[in-house]
C-alpha cells in the first residue's frame, strides 16, 4: 500500500466528516472493520465496534448524542500501513449542553486502500464529565 495513498484516504475521510459526509466515510472503510473508543468514555459511545454495521450504529449514536462545535487535524502522518493524526476537537453534549474540548490521536491502519482498523487517544474524563456531570459528586 502507497503511504500517500494511505495519507489521501485518511484526509478524505476528515473532509468528509466535517461535511457530515457518513456515506463517504463508510466507503473508506473495510466490511470488518474494527473501531476502537476508550472503554471508560460515556455510554454508547465507550468501546470496540467491530464491522461496518457495528461503527455505522455507532456514528449515529454519536451524531445523536452530541454536537461538534470544531475539529482540527494539526498533524497527519503516514508510516507503512498506518496513518497517525494528530487533531483537536471541541464538542457539546445533546442531553446535557455541556461543553468540553480535547486534543486526541487517531491511528488508522489500512489495507488495500480500505481502513481495517481504528483507534482514538483522547481525553475521555473530560467527555465522560460532560455527559454524566453527577460523576463528578462520586470521585471527590
Amino acid at each position: 500500500m502507497n503511504e500517500q495513498q494511505n495519507l489521501k484516504t485518511v484526509e478524505q475521510i476528515y473532509e468528509n466528516f466535517l461535511k457530515g459526509n457518513l456515506p463517504g466515510i463508510l466507503n473508506s472503510f473495510s466490511e470488518d472493520i474494527v473501531w476502537k473508543e476508550p472503554p471508560h468514555g460515556p455510554a454508547p459511545l465507550a468501546g470496540t465496534f467491530s464491522g461496518k454495521k457495528e461503527v455505522t450504529d455507532f456514528f449515529m449514536k454519536m451524531n445523536e448524542a452530541l454536537e461538534i462545535l470544531s475539529f482540527e487535524s494539526r498533524k497527519i502522518i503516514a508510516h507503512e500501513n498506518l496513518v497517525i493524526a494528530i487533531c483537536y476537537y471541541q464538542a457539546r453534549s445533546k442531553t446535557t449542553g455541556k461543553q468540553w474540548e480535547t486534543d486526541f490521536v487517531e491511528v488508522w491502519k489500512l489495507e488495500n486502500n480500505k481502513v481495517v482498523e481504528f483507534q482514538i487517544f483522547k481525553d475521555s474524563a473530560a467527555e465522560l464529565l460532560a455527559f454524566q456531570p453527577e460523576i463528578i459528586d462520586k470521585v471527590i
